[in-house]
């Protein structure tokens, strides 16, 4: 947000200094990242008067130009077209330094004649304007005259950050009334005189949606004349850095950043019927003021008369609709539209102009008529003619918001105490209305403030207002506890790092077209808003993220990869943490001691392993296939306790890295965090090894090929949990002596009683038992 001190000093009565004013504009939230004084840039340059304009004797396009300083008369040659006898001029004179290139102007023979002194274009002197030629003046402009005096420009021009709450301070009108609430000045009534019409609009409104556009405030103008504007209002615009076009262009401009008060302006003559605020209901093409055309999606808010889009609601109008030196009728918009629908349009578009940021942080709805009366009564003073009663359309007023304040908790919640008559003070300053109530006050925010919805807020104001520097420094309590053990999420991190992998940080998001090979998409994980449009998508799991920071090294020649993040990643209707890994190529580098190898399921699975907190009962681990479609169906196992998945792990599926572009082969692990037990056990019970003698087993039976040894394991167990302490299977084989699509499984049973040495009969009894449960799940005992 750009203003210059003198245009500050039309709302604010102040004799504050510009350096007085930044501070207090800082202080106050609204921090002033620059603070300039163009005079000293153009502090040489002066007013001259070109008293004749010959042709270069020696170059068809110079001419030779008798220019008055006021004091002497130079000679100049000049390759503007425009340069004319009569004309008024801005002179650089020989010394001069041109601020848009740093160039020195000296004395010096341009195709044999002499030349002192230069005249300046506005692209020269870094202004705004037609840089085709010479910067042409008003014929009553003071010769010898300092350029910067008469242009206004020896204004310090003060440029501000405002926080996207703010929407109240991007007028110069909301900024002098936090100044005048600091107590830097005194903040001048607005002149609000209504204009009376003095006939009905032709032109009538409709609305379609009232949520998307709740009020339009319009006015017809007819028997204008649009001409250049005067020179203060085209002084106003260029101080900010905005181009003059027209007066009735330019005065929408003036009240926008005046009053943050978006406006536009048709000509009337080019519309077809009536205005329609509406949604655009299938894909169009919108020819706008930029002269560029815009492909609109369906459901794009524009404006529309009778046949097609005159304007995107709150972003640009449109070419064909646009005023020009013509136009003699004038329709004049005035609305509010939704802070979204703005903001859809705007990024759709990729169009960022005043009217959409100042939209898109919220208008005050109340002022939208008397914004309508302001410019109407410029418009006729500027550009005459007659002006139409306001057509009004939509829901006017909107009833203040009111909230209840207890003045304790400015103590509360700020940290300092400041007296009931100064909280009382400030929100009057501010424009709040304020009766007590029986519990403190009642607080009626300004329509203007969109920002204020709790005590917070209203806490906020009183301690920026009264000065943060006001706030008592307290010293942090010192800290006498000792350093507690690092948090199991760190230690997953160090034991990682520690198994040599790399960690890196990637975005919570991925290309919806990738999440395809890792979910099925929905529109419940797909961004509104994302940063790029190759990060639409919010991520299903972290693994994709891994394989294309991978793909981006092995573009670098590093092939061998060991990567991990642990972080959030997301389903429809979940969030859940986890810690994930990638190894990709091979196992470590060629070497004397042994041979590398490429990554495979046993290399993630260590990991997984190596990562299981202590206070895990093994016991109760579960190794079990149906791991996700992108890992490989062969090569993947999904590790379980009871019903609670812990992880999965393998090698990705082939089909998956060749549509992601990866040649070497990955083995990737995710470990669902919040389904561990995270916490670390205190201590470990006392070991009490047995007094009597173990018994080991050997069982060799036949399956099916596709029966799993993890069912096998559980059956064992479940025979006595008690007794048998240990199930390990030592030997898988098929080939001769083994039918087709079966397999032997041989499988050693360790018995470990507690209390008396096992017999025989025992033995054969548990035996039997193990034997039993092994052919319920179709195993066939081995003779």
């Amino acid at each position: 947000m750009k203003f210059t001190l003198s245009w500050l000093k039309e709302h604010l009565e102040t004799g504050a200094s510009p350096e007085e004013i930044a501070n207090t504009l800082t202080s106050l939230g609204l921090e002033v990242e620059k603070m300039e004084n163009r005079a000293k840039d153009l502090e040489p340059f002066i007013i001259a008067e070109i008293l004749a304009a010959e042709k270069h004797p020696a170059a068809d396009k110079l001419q030779l130009c008798k220019v008055n300083t006021g004091k002497e008369i130079l000679q100049i040659v000049c390759g503007a077209a425009n340069a004319r006898s009569g004309l008024k001029v801005v002179l650089a004179p020989v010394g001069s330094i041109i601020p848009a290139n740093d160039m020195q102007i000296k004395a010096a023979k341009i195709r044999g004649v002499e030349s002192n002194g230069m005249l300046c274009s506005s692209e020269e002197l870094a202004l705004p304007g037609n840089s085709e030629g010479i910067i042409e003046l008003a014929g009553d402009a003071p010769v010898g005259k300092k350029f910067a005096e008469y242009a206004e420009l020896n204004d310090t021009v003060f440029e501000i950050a405002i926080t996207p709450n703010r929407g109240d301070s991007l007028g110069v009108r909301g900024i002098a009334r936090d100044l005048a609430a600091k107590g830097l000045g005194k903040l001048k009534p607005l002149k609000t005189t209504e204009i009376r019409g003095k006939f009905s609009s032709p032109i009538k409104v409709s609305i379609e949606n009232n949520t998307l556009c709740p009020l339009f405030v319009g006015r017809y103008f007819k028997n204008v004349k649009n001409y250049e504007s005067p020179e203060w209002l085209k002084k106003r615009l260029i101080s900010i850095g905005l181009k003059p076009i027209s007066a009735l262009v330019d005065i929408t401009n003036f009240i926008c950043h005046d009053l943050s008060r978006p406006l536009h302006v048709y000509d009337a003559k080019k519309l077809r019927g009536n205005i329609h605020v509406r949604e655009i209901s299938a894909p169009d093409n919108f020819r706008a003021l930029d002269d560029k055309t815009y492909n609109l999606a369906a459901k794009t808010l524009v404006i529309a008369d009778d046949s097609a889009p005159v304007a995107l609601a709150g972003v640009m109008g449109g070419k064909d609709s646009g005023c020009d030196f013509n136009t003699t009728e004038v329709f004049l918009e005035t609305a509010i539209f939704d802070s979204a629908a703005v903001a859809k349009t705007g990024r759709q578009t990729m169009i960022n102009f005043d009217s959409r940021y100042r939209f898109e942080r919220g208008l005050d709805h109340n002022f939208a008529r008397m914004g309508a009366e302001i410019a109407s009564r410029m418009i006729l003073e500027i550009c005459g003619g007659e002006a139409s009663v306001l057509e009004i359309t939509g829901t006017e007023k909107n009833p203040s918001k009111k909230i209840s304040f207890d003045m304790q908790k400015v103590k509360e919640l700020g940290g300092v105490t400041i007296e009931d008559k100064k909280i009382i003070s400030i929100f009057e300053a501010l424009g709040f209305t304020v009766k007590k109530a029986r519990n403190g006050l009642e607080v009626s925010i300004p329509s203007w403030r969109n920002d204020i919805s709790n005590s917070a807020d209203l806490v906020e104001e009183i301690l920026r207002v009264n000065g943060y520097e006001t706030i008592p420094t307290v010293p942090l309590p010192v800290v006498t506890t000792r350093i507690s053990e690092p948090s199991s999420l760190s230690h997953m991190r160090h034991t990682l790092a520690a198994r040599g992998m790399l960690e890196v940080v990637t975005f919570s998001f991925m290309s919806s077209e990738e999440a395809k090979n890792f979910t099925s998409t929905s529109k419940k994980m797909t961004l509104l808003n994302p940063i790029s449009s190759d990060l639409d998508f919010m991520r299903p799991s972290i693994i994709p993220n891994l394989l294309e920071a991978a793909k981006r090294n092995i573009a670098r020649d590093y092939l061998n990869l060991a990567l991990f993040e642990v972080g959030p990643q997301f389903s429809d209707s979940t969030q859940q943490m986890v810690a994930a890994g990638a190894r990709v190529g091979e196992n470590h580098k060629k070497n004397i001691y042994q041979d590398s190898r490429f990554v495979d399921f046993f290399d993630v699975k260590a990991d997984v392993l190596a990562l299981l907190p202590e206070n895990i009962d093994r016991t109760t681990l579960e190794i079990l296939p149906d791991a996700p479609k992108y890992y490989h169906p062969g090569k993947s196992a999904v590790l379980k306790s009871g019903k609670n998945i812990l992880a999965v792990f393998g090698e990705l599926h082939p089909a998956v890295l060749a549509k992601m572009k990866i040649d070497p082969p990955v083995a990737a692990f995710e470990i669902y965090l919040e389904n561990l037990p995270m916490k670390k056990p205190t201590g470990k019970p006392n070991y009490q090894p047995s007094n009597f003698q173990a018994v080991e087993r050997d069982f060799a039976f036949i399956f099916d090929d596709k029966a799993l040894w993890g069912d096998v394991k559980k059956a064992v167990k479940a025979v006595d949990k008690e007794m048998i302490e240990e199930v390990w299977l030592f030997d898988k084989y098929t080939g001769k002596g083994i039918a087709d699509g079966k397999k032997s499984l041989a499988f050693l049973v360790k018995l470990q009683p507690k209390d008396h040495t096992l017999e025989m009969p025992e033995i054969e009894a548990i035996s039997q038992k193990i034997i039993g449960a092994v052919t319920k799940l179709g195993g066939q005992l081995r003779s």
